[in-house]
C-alpha cells in the first residue's frame, strides 16, 4: 500500500511547511490538532457512515485520543452503520494494527460490497507478488481484468473529510495559526481537508507493471488481461490508475492509432495534474481557489471530475499546449544556476 495523494494536496501543505519557522510551524501543527480534536468530539455522537468516517479520518494522526474517539474504533462504528459502503471498508485497509495490511477483514468486506471492482484483485495481486507466489499473482491480473472499473473511493472519501472539517465554525486564530492570517478561513479549512486524506492508502501498480510491462513479447493471453486491466483503469477516478491504464494501452495495444491516442492522452492527463497540483499550491494562500476545493470536495467528484471542474473554473485549457512539455523530457537546470 502507498499514501493516497490526492494530486496537489501533498504539495500544497509542504509548500505552507517550508516557509515557516521552527516555532511558527510547532504552533501551526498545535492549532491543526486541537481543532481536529474539536471536530472530532463534535462528531462522534452521529451514526451516520459518512460523518463517522470523515471522524475517523480527522483521528488518524492524533495522539494519545481516547478509545471511543481513535481512528479505529470510528472507522469500526462507520462500518457498523446502515448507510455504511464500500468506501469505508476501503479506509479501513489502511487500518492495520499489525504488519498485516492491508486489512483481511476490510478486504473480504470490499471484495463483498463490490465485486466488480478491480482494484480489489489489484491488492492481492500485490500480496501475491510480495509472496512469490507467480501462478496466484497471475491469477489475480486475470481477475482484475474480468472486472470493468476501478473504483478508489477518492470522491466518497473526500467528500466525509470535508464534511467533517466544515462541521464547526473556525475561530479566526485557529485560520492565522494555520495560514498567517485570520482571514484565511477557507484556506485553512482546506489545510485541514487535505491534511486529513493525505495518508489513506491505494494499491500500487507496480505487481501489474510487472506482469505485463517486462515481457518483450507477452503472449496472447497475458496481452489480453493486461488490456482487460487497463479498460478497467481507464474508467478510473483517480489520476495514477488512469495513467497506468493508458501506459498498457500505448505499450500492448496492437493498433497504431490507439497506441497514438494513448500517448496523448497521456500528455494531456500529465498537464492536468501539473496544473492542479499548482492549484492545490494557491488553495493555501487564495481564498477563491480554497472555495472551490472546497464546494468540489463536498460535491463527492472523483478525483479526475474534480480535478477537471477546477481546470475549468479558472479556465486552464484540459489539453495540454503544442509547446508544453512533460517533466520527464525537461532539461534540468545547472547544479551552479542560483533561484530566485
Amino acid at each position: 500500500m502507498r499514501p493516497l495523494r490526492f494530486l496537489g494536496l501533498i504539495a500544497a501543505l509542504a509548500c505552507g511547511a517550508v516557509h515557516a519557522a521552527p516555532t511558527a510551524e510547532a504552533a501551526r501543527a498545535d492549532a491543526l490538532a486541537q481543532f481536529r480534536k474539536d471536530l472530532v468530539g463534535a462528531l462522534a455522537p452521529r451514526a451516520d457512515a459518512e460523518h463517522l468516517l470523515g471522524a475517523a479520518l480527522l483521528a488518524r494522526t492524533l495522539q494519545a485520543q481516547p478509545q471511543p474517539l481513535t481512528f479505529h474504533d470510528l472507522l469500526a462504528r462507520a462500518a457498523a452503520a446502515a448507510d455504511a459502503g464500500p468506501a469505508v471498508a476501503w479506509a479501513q485497509l489502511g487500518d492495520c494494527a499489525d504488519a498485516t495490511c492491508p486489512q483481511p477483514q476490510a478486504l473480504a468486506k470490499l471484495r463483498q460490497q463490490a465485486p466488480g471492482n478491480a482494484a480489489v484483485w489489484l491488492l492481492a495481486l500485490n500480496a501475491a507478488a510480495a509472496a512469490k507466489d507467480a501462478a496466484a499473482a497471475r491469477a489475480a491480473l486475470a481477475e482484475a481484468a474480468a472486472r470493468d472499473r476501478y473504483d478508489g473511493y477518492s470522491g466518497p472519501l473526500l467528500r466525509a473529510a470535508a464534511a467533517a472539517s466544515l462541521a464547526l465554525p473556525m475561530d479566526p486564530e485557529v485560520a492565522r495559526a494555520l495560514t498567517g492570517s485570520a482571514e484565511a478561513t477557507a484556506p485553512a479549512q482546506w489545510l485541514v481537508v487535505a491534511g486529513s486524506v493525505a495518508a489513506l492508502p491505494r494499491p500500487a501498480f507496480f505487481a501489474a507493471a510487472d506482469l505485463c510491462l517486462r515481457p518483450a513479447a507477452p503472449d496472447d493471453a497475458l496481452r489480453a488481461d493486461c488490456l482487460g486491466l487497463g479498460h478497467a483503469l481507464e474508467g478510473s477516478d483517480g489520476f495514477l490508475a488512469r495513467r497506468f491504464g493508458l501506459q498498457l494501452r500505448a505499450r500492448l495495444a496492437t493498433d497504431p492509432a490507439r497506441q497514438a491516442d494513448a500517448q496523448r492522452e497521456i500528455r494531456d492527463l500529465t498537464w492536468q495534474f501539473e496544473q492542479y497540483s499548482r492549484l492545490g499550491v494557491r488553495a493555501l494562500r487564495e481564498a477563491d481557489v480554497a472555495r472551490a476545493l472546497l464546494t468540489l470536495a463536498l460535491r463527492g467528484d472523483g478525483e479526475l471530475d474534480a480535478c477537471r471542474a477546477l481546470l475549468r473554473r479558472f479556465g486552464v485549457p484540459l489539453q495540454a499546449p503544442p509547446a508544453w512539455r512533460p517533466p520527464s523530457e525537461r532539461r534540468p537546470l545547472p547544479a551552479t544556476t542560483a533561484l530566485p
